[in-house]
């Protein structure tokens, strides 16, 4: 893991002004049809469920549905604790939900917790106190309710994507984009005509006046460890952040991404296959996930070598499931164990996929 230090940190006096991203923020929150699932670290339990207000136990090998339990919201995204006996449910209104999986009550509910994204591993979900322009960023014990670590953002800054480490020790944030003076403007006429692919998404993101700052805080004191500055910039629909062996890597809906280590400079990156409609991580960073329309794409995060200023089309294995009649399927969620020994991908079809690290599809099962 790359050194994050504060003599790589920009002040947040550098970055004026804020602007909203190119799509409808509402897309976050708002499930688009379909599954997401989620499965315990030990990858002895598995649940799905979705738009249609159910939450799916289903067997891990099988698929088979074991036990329906009525949910009163659409569901968006799900996270189990570390021992599989809490489920850390968030709806599309921004409510977390904690369920005791032993007799599947809910023993809390917390408002204003959007964009919850989960640490299995460690029983954690960080969530922001509005879908959009937030102003608190908090992560939640899935044990109990509380929270751990509460940090207050600069105003009126919008929240890209965050994540937490796979120990559970700190809480990365991307912040933007924010209007930068700093930073270059050209008009989209201006761009130059022979720049093709990477080359012109590159120029674009480091002409466009926009930038993004970058924090990581220990969850433990509270304290921000590192604050950077980058050209990248990301609309935070179905946005992911992960820790990885050279820094951070983030993606979202568009497919491209960036690798940031202690520069703060970031590579720009391009994660095999088309849109990412749905994407998660594996418990322990190892693996990103992300599909769209029948393919999916599993990117080893070991195998990244970051090297500051030169993009890069990511490698990765893309698999396809197979054709169902009427329209077109696509991957809502996924989630994983750490090694990548048990995944899980499920669809606008309501199907659940299982496969393997390789890609192999072990079984792709109808959920109903």
């Amino acid at each position: 893991m790359a050194d994050f230090s504060r003599k790589n940190c920009f002040p947040a006096a550098l970055v004026a002004g804020i602007a909203l991203a190119g799509a409808a923020p509402v897309l976050a929150a708002v499930p688009l049809g379909g599954l997401t699932v989620a499965v315990s670290p030990k990858g002895d339990q598995l649940v799905a469920g979705g738009d249609n207000r159910v939450i799916y136990v289903l067997d891990p090998q099988t698929l088979e549905v074991k036990k329906r339990v009525a949910f009163p919201a659409p569901i968006v995204r799900m996270g189990f604790d570390a021992g599989g006996g809490m489920l850390g449910v968030s709806d599309n209104d921004g409510t977390l939900y904690l369920i005791e999986t032993g007799g599947w009550t809910t023993k809390a509910t917390q408002k204003n917790r959007h964009r919850a994204s989960f640490s299995a591993a460690k029983g954690l979900v960080a969530s922001t106190d509005t879908d959009y322009r937030s102003n608190t960023v908090s992560v939640t014990s899935l044990a109990d309710g509380k929270d751990v670590f509460t940090v207050k953002l600069p105003a009126q800054m919008p929240v890209a994507a965050m994540g937490i480490s796979p120990d559970g020790t700190r809480l990365a944030v991307m912040l933007g984009p924010n209007d930068d003076k700093s930073e270059p403007k050209v008009a989209y006429s201006d761009i130059p005509k022979d720049l093709k692919g990477q080359a012109r998404k590159l120029f674009e993101l480091k002409n466009d006046g926009k930038t993004s700052l970058v924090q990581i805080y220990d969850i433990k004191t509270g304290k921000q460890v590192s604050e950077q500055k980058t050209y990248f910039t990301m609309n935070h629909s179905a946005s992911l952040a992960a820790f990885i062996k050279d820094g951070l890597l983030f993606n979202e809906y568009s497919n491209n991404g960036v690798e940031i280590g202690a520069d703060g400079e970031g590579r720009l990156v391009q994660f095999s296959g088309s849109y990412l409609y749905g994407s998660g991580v594996s418990h322990d960073g190892k693996f990103v996930l992300g599909g769209s329309l029948r393919d999916f794409v599993i990117t080893d995060t070991s195998t990244l070598s970051y090297k500051a200023g030169e993009p890069e089309k990511l490698g990765g294995v893309v698999k396809e499931i197979d054709k169902l009649p009427g329209f077109p399927e696509y991957f809502k969620g996924f989630d994983a164990t750490a090694g990548g020994s048990a995944m899980y991908g499920a669809t606008s079809a309501y199907r659940v996929v299982k496969f393997d690290s390789t890609g192999k599809i072990i079984k792709a099962a109808p959920v109903f």
